[in-house]
């Protein structure tokens, strides 16, 4: 996994206009709505490392560094056993980036990605299942 996050972060929209963030919240108000389904952005950081930006309503929900390469078309999702129970784990490459327990209706993140590896099983569900399902974890009745 990449390092933390380290501000302030330059921001390009899909128009190539180029912004700095020195917060979160500066952030926040620049992008205001960004995944990994919008049309294409660059966001690096203050010591040039990639970083991935989920931002909704104004919040950003994740900043995650990510390869230089990083892709959003090959991300997948696969089940991992982590203990007694089976996990929905978020992966870019090898890297575990996001994971999800989901026990009827209720979903927990979980946030110990260390140890997670690709086990090679099948896909739970796909990256857009998981990608709602997460938001839904993290931002509750407000992710719509």
């Amino acid at each position: 996994m990449m390092n933390k996050v380290t501000y302030p972060l330059i921001y390009t929209d899909e128009e190539g206009v180029a912004h700095i963030a020195r917060t979160a919240e500066e952030l926040a108000l620049i992008a205001e709505f960004v995944d990994d389904w919008d049309p294409p952005y660059t966001c690096v950081d203050a010591t040039g490392q990639r970083i991935r930006l989920i931002v909704w309503a104004l919040q950003v929900v994740l900043e995650q560094p990510v390869p230089a390469r990083f892709d959003p078309q090959k991300l997948r999702v696969e089940e991992v056993e982590a203990g007694e129970e089976v996990i929905s784990v978020e992966f870019y490459e090898e890297s575990a980036l996001r994971a999800l327990s989901v026990r009827g209706d209720a979903a927990q993140i979980i946030t110990d990605l260390e140890s997670m590896t690709s086990a090679g099983k099948a896909e739970l569900q796909d990256v857009q299942e998981f990608h709602n399902a997460w938001m839904r974890a993290r931002l509750g009745k407000a992710y719509k």
